[in-house]
């Protein structure tokens, strides 16, 4: 789960930003950017001591000024849901994928674009019984 797509799917959903300044901003997250830059609408500022608040329609929030941004547990939930349907999809699909080369995916002689060759014997030894660099094994 990447820290982009759970913000994506926290849009339209009740959040709670800190600033680093202290102050807290509670309402429905509209937009956020790669730059975790937010809007949040109808939202309730608590200052940083939280004796004052006012309510603000709509609040732009840049980036770097955010300490941290708590979201509801569903939104989690509704984002694991969906990434465990996709796997699902890939792996079961009808166009999954199937491998290349003989092993059908299994690494064996796949060619010049598969996991490599098959192992040809025991590893060869040179004088001091050590195994050969790579750039001095025969192929």
């Amino acid at each position: 789960m990447l820290p982009s797509n759970l913000l994506h799917t926290a849009l339209n959903h009740q959040v709670m930003v800190e600033l680093k300044s202290g102050e807290t901003y509670s309402g429905l997250l509209l937009k956020i950017d790669n730059f975790m830059n937010a809007q949040v609408r109808d939202a309730i500022c608590v200052d940083a001591h939280g004796d004052k608040w006012t309510r603000v329609a709509d609040v732009y929030i840049r980036g770097n000024s955010i300490k941290y941004l708590q979201i509801p547990p569903e939104v989690s939930d509704m984002l694991k849901s969906s990434e465990a349907a996709n796997k699902t999809a890939m792996v079961k699909g009808p166009n999954r994928a199937k491998g290349k080369g003989k092993g059908k995916g299994k690494g064996e002689a796949a060619g010049p674009q598969g996991r490599g060759e098959k192992a040809r014997g025991p590893a060869r030894a040179n004088d001091t019984g050590a195994a050969r660099p790579a750039k001095m094994q025969k192929r």
